[in-house]
Formats: structure tokens, C-alpha cells, sequence
């Protein structure tokens, strides 16, 4: 916190808004790898491009589409980073079939929290009829 507070002053004066997504940025990659170094030290060994390289590659690439598209309105540009995202994803496979196990299980009981909370409150639930 005290790091991004004192990128803020640094940055906001002479970048305005960009400074801040700069500090904001600075201080996650900061916060990120102290917590790895605490990770793989005290608890187990990450490995790190293992885990994050094929995400950080569909990134990577969907940048350079947003890259290209950025003379076209934000509001189609937004959606096509999106696909293109999801779409590199797909293509890399990062992840694991325990991986999508674990997703779909998590899915399966937010879906479950939704409509409980919803019947709760005492909203009409349309999956009910």
C-alpha cells in the first residue's frame, strides 16, 4: 500500500491518469512477487512461468489485436479483446482436466448460492415454473 501511495505522488503529478494505472501496475508486480518469494520459500515451489505462461501469452496477443484495432470505437474493440482472449486461451490450453473440474464444481455452486440468495430475498425465480 505505502508503495502505491508514494508511486501515486510520484506519477499522478507528471503522467495524471496513466500515472496512476503506472503506480497501480508497479505495485501489484511488486505485491505478486513478494508473495511468490514468500510462497516458495515457507510453504511449497511454485513454478511460475508454468502456471502463468499460456495466459500471459494470450495476453500478450490479445494486446497486439487491441494494438491494431485501437483506431476502431472502444465499445467493439472491448468485446473482440475478449473473444480473442477466450480464443487463445482455448488454442494454448493452460489448463488442466482437474483444472476445469475444479471450475465447473466452483460454477456449479455460485449458481447454487445465486438462487438461493434469490429465492431469500423473495425475488420470482423463473427457473421454479
Amino acid at each position: 500500500m505505502m508503495c502505491n501511495v508514494t508511486l501515486n505522488l510520484l506519477l499522478i503529478p507528471r503522467f495524471s491518469f496513466l500515472g496512476a494505472a503506472m503506480a497501480t501496475l508497479i505495485s501489484i508486480c511488486i505485491f505478486l512477487s513478494l508473495q511468490y518469494g514468500f510462497i516458495s520459500k515457507n510453504l511449497f515451489r511454485l513454478n511460475f512461468f508454468q502456471i502463468a505462461g499460456k495466459p500471459v501469452i494470450s495476453a500478450a496477443l490479445m494486446g497486439m489485436i487491441i494494438l491494431l484495432l485501437r483506431q476502431l470505437n472502444l465499445f467493439l474493440i472491448v468485446p473482440i479483446a475478449a473473444l480473442a482472449y477466450v480464443l487463445f486461451l482455448l488454442t494454448l490450453r493452460p489448463f488442466s482436466p482437474t483444472d476445469i473440474q475444479l471450475f465447473r464444481r466452483l460454477w456449479e455452486r455460485e449458481k447454487g448460492l445465486v438462487t438461493l440468495q434469490s429465492q431469500r430475498s423473495g425475488e420470482h425465480n423463473p427457473s421454479k415454473k
